[in-house]
């Protein structure tokens, strides 16, 4: 009955590693960030900072269009 406990618990532990793709980055094999090229400061700050600029901007814009609407229709 044991053994075939160890054999079932063997076999499910095989499958989990069966499961893990090879070649792709692993939480445990991640390296920290560094910014030594100007393309990771531009991907990584510049680009987050322009959208999320453009979206406050957007929404800024969309919401006077809609005060503007609103007191034309009253």
């Amino acid at each position: 009955m044991i053994y075939s406990v160890l054999q079932f618990i063997n076999l499910l532990s095989m499958l989990v590693v069966l499961q893990i793709p090879q070649g792709v980055p692993h939480p445990d094999d991640n390296e920290p960030l560094t910014l030594d090229t100007p393309f990771d400061i531009i991907f990584y700050v510049v680009i987050p900072i322009l959208i999320l600029g453009g979206f406050f901007f957007w929404r800024n814009r969309r919401n006077k269009r809609r005060r503007k609407e609103e007191d034309k229709n009253k």
